[in-house]
């Protein structure tokens, strides 16, 4: 999966989803992304807005999309999409639902289906990293943009595992000298 509520700093919630619009058949593979934020109580604060009509690949994707608030204040949704699980990244203002950035792609990086853990971890520079399952499920990738939507550091593998050892998780935070950790767990 992926982090589909985040707590903003201001205390609000940021949900991020997949939904079908009237037109599409409600299949897996359907939907459209959205997000809305709403205070811890419930309240509206920006009410349901589409994020994008590129299709999210759901079900190809075991339902990976992450949502996290950049150093600035905005918040990054990345999801896979587009047929074959390319990801796809939008920053949105979470205090009025305007589009910061139209929508982008991470190139030719790939969520693998069935390993579709997604993570995205900002950085103090108004930017993130992004750690996904790259083309096999034995090659998580990471990859770093900054706040000008500009990648800075292009997919790169963290490590291959062997293909008998099942990646159940990985994970990333952003240490105190700007450097990221970046682990998972695996089992044979």
């Amino acid at each position: 999966g992926g982090n589909y509520i985040y707590k903003l700093a201001n205390g609000n919630l940021c949900y991020a989803y997949g939904k079908t619009s009237g037109t599409r058949q409600t299949t897996q593979e359907n939907y459209d992304i959205y997000f809305k934020v709403e205070q811890q109580d419930g309240t509206s604060v920006v009410a349901e807005t589409q994020v994008s009509t590129t299709q999210w690949d759901a079900g190809s994707c075991s339902a990976a999309i992450a949502v996290t608030q950049l150093s600035g204040g905005n918040v990054v949704i990345c999801w896979p999409a587009g047929g074959a699980g390319k990801l796809h990244w939008r920053i949105m203002n979470p205090t009025n639902g305007s589009a910061v950035t139209s929508e982008n792609n991470l190139g030719s990086t790939v969520v693998q289906a069935d390993y579709g853990f997604l993570h995205l971890v900002p950085n103090n520079a108004g930017g993130w990293l992004t750690l996904c399952c790259g083309t096999s499920s034995t090659t998580p990738e990471y990859f770093i943009q900054d706040s000008s939507d500009s990648t800075v550091l292009t997919a790169t593998n963290l490590f291959n595992i062997s293909t008998s050892t099942n990646l159940n998780s990985v994970g990333a935070i952003l240490r105190h000298d700007g450097n990221f950790l970046l682990g998972c767990h695996c089992e044979n």
